[in-house]
């Protein structure tokens, strides 16, 4: 065959050519690295948009119902506190109706900022008329504080069982007849199998309690204990 090349320029152009052929070889072989680690990331991104879907669907849920309870950071919180004091409230108000009928607690609907929890007072004496606990008296408070202690008690008790209640003061600003009331109740609550332990300086109450933790002082710092009953 003729040719213009001479037989070493041949064998030079054969070993570049085979150089190259070996070069596109080792590209090839990089080049199908790429495309198996390009598949595979393909897959593992298809999962992770499945899972980005499933987040935004979720997130989309929760978002929108925080819009609807006011889209504060604090709206979640608030919304469950005031299903709790909901609660509290009507459990309040059943020992309020023994302890005095003219009176139950409300929880506001309308409120501004930072009066989410503040509930009022309904006078019944005078057409349900709404009035804030602060205007109430000393007695009338006792008495509020006591119905929502003992609904507290009721609340708490779905999770734990509560055997006791302590009630410190309060009794010197009762008249005769609704510490007479507060008396029966106390002593219903007793007899349904409660503990119930008072604090108080009010001598009518000595003949009431059959059992006693007296604390007489003697004088220069010395007090002496007796148990009564």
């Amino acid at each position: 065959k003729n040719t213009n090349l001479t037989e070493e320029e041949v064998h030079a152009k054969l070993h570049t050519i085979t150089n190259e052929v070996q070069q596109l070889l080792s590209n090839k072989g990089a080049l199908e690295k790429d495309f198996e680690y390009n598949e595979r990331f393909v897959k593992n991104n298809q999962k992770i948009v499945v899972k980005i879907k499933a987040q935004e669907k979720e997130f989309l849920k929760w978002s929108t119902l925080l819009n609807v309870l006011g889209g504060s950071k604090d709206a979640f919180n608030l919304y469950v506190q005031r299903l709790t004091l909901k609660s509290l409230i009507d459990l309040a108000n059943i020992h309020l109706y023994k302890l005095n009928k003219r009176y139950s607690l409300k929880l506001e609907t309308r409120f501004s900022k930072g009066e989410e929890l503040n509930f009022k007072l309904l006078d019944h004496y005078q057409a349900a008329q709404v009035r804030s606990v602060d205007t109430c008296s000393g007695g009338e408070k006792f008495l509020i504080s006591l119905a929502l202690a003992l609904g507290l008690s009721d609340l708490a008790s779905n999770h734990v069982k509560i055997d006791s209640l302590f009630i410190d003061e309060g009794f010197g600003t009762l008249d005769a007849n609704t510490l007479e009331t507060v008396m029966s109740t106390l002593e219903n609550l007793q007899s349904s199998g409660k503990t119930i332990g008072i604090i108080s300086h009010v001598e009518g109450l000595k003949e009431r309690i059959p059992v006693q933790i007296q604390l007489h002082k003697k004088g220069q710092g010395v007090s002496e204990v007796k148990l009564v009953g």
